[in-house]
C-alpha cells in the first residue's frame, strides 16, 4: 500500500499497478530527457545490486556475479552498437586496482613486497593524528608499509 508523501521515483510496473488501483490524488511528470540517463542509471543501480546480492545469496560466488555484470554490459553493447563498451567488461580475475606506482625513484623499488595501505579519516584519528590534519580530505591517503 502506498503511503502519502512526496516522491521522486521512477514508476516501474509494480508501482504502476498500485497507482492504477488507488483512489489517492496522484501527480506524475515525464522523466526529463536532459536528466534521463542519470535518473535511469540511478534506478538500475539498485536493481543490479539486488540482483548481484541474489546471485550471492543463492550460492553464487564472485565469478557468478561478474558473469551477470558482463551479460548486462553485453546487452548495452548490443543495444548501443558501441564496441567501446565491450572493453568495460569485468576481467575474469575479478580484482580491483588499488594503486599504481612507478618502480623507479619510488620507495616501492626498494622492496618489491611493499604493500600499499589506505588510511581513512577514522584510521588517522585512531593513530593519534590530529583530526584537523585530515578533516576535509576527500581522497584516501596512502602509506607504504614494507612486509
Amino acid at each position: 500500500m502506498l503511503k502519502d508523501g512526496l516522491y521522486e521515483q521512477v514508476i516501474n510496473r509494480s508501482l504502476d499497478n498500485e497507482l492504477a488501483v488507488t483512489d489517492k490524488l496522484i501527480q506524475t511528470a515525464a522523466i526529463d530527457p536532459a536528466e534521463a540517463a542519470k535518473v535511469l542509471a540511478q534506478y538500475i543501480t539498485g536493481i543490479v545490486e539486488k540482483g548481484l546480492q541474489n546471485v550471492r545469496d543463492n550460492g553464487g560466488d564472485v565469478s557468478s556475479q561478474v558473469e551477470l555484470v558482463n551479460k548486462i554490459i553485453s546487452s548495452v553493447v548490443s543495444e548501443t552498437q558501441e564496441d567501446g563498451f565491450d572493453s568495460m567488461s569485468v576481467a575474469e580475475r575479478a580484482e580491483m586496482l588499488l594503486a599504481l606506482m612507478e618502480r623507479k625513484n619510488s620507495i616501492q623499488a626498494l622492496n618489491e613486497k611493499a604493500e600499499i595501505i589506505y588510511c581513512t579519516k577514522l584510521t588517522f584519528y585512531r593513530s593519534n593524528t590530529r583530526a584537523a590534519d585530515v578533516y576535509g580530505a576527500e581522497k584516501r591517503d596512502s602509506l607504504l608499509r614494507p612486509h
